[in-house]
């Protein structure tokens, strides 16, 4: 096995390997954080959304299964849940969301 960089010894070599290492781990653990952070929020919005539909009763099409389940956006999903407890109608779930239907929906 070739020795690489890690064959270098010295107080310089080691300073600048511990270097890299505590810049790795702050930068991992930040953008790691922040990034599993929002995945695991968005993940929380659209399963919390899907079972109040699904308890409330209300009939999604599998376009509409697929539009809250790909979006991932915050915001939007917790707009559409709080829409959820009061909506009676798929429809009134999207309205006035601001976005384009979806192809092969009909409009309002």
């Amino acid at each position: 096995m070739a020795p690489g960089l890690f064959a270098f010894r010295g107080f310089v070599a080691e300073g600048l390997r511990d270097q890299g290492r505590s810049q790795g781990w702050a930068k991992g653990w930040t953008e790691g954080w922040t990034e599993g952070w929002r995945e695991g929020r968005v993940y929380a919005l659209t399963h919390t959304l899907l079972r109040l539909l699904e308890l409330r009763r209300i009939a999604l099409s599998e376009t509409d299964r697929e539009r809250i389940s790909s979006c991932r956006d915050c915001v939007l999903l917790a707009r559409w849940t709080d829409r959820a407890l009061t909506a009676r109608t798929a429809e009134e779930l999207f309205s006035g969301d601001g976005l384009p239907r979806p192809s092969g929906t009909p409009a309002s």
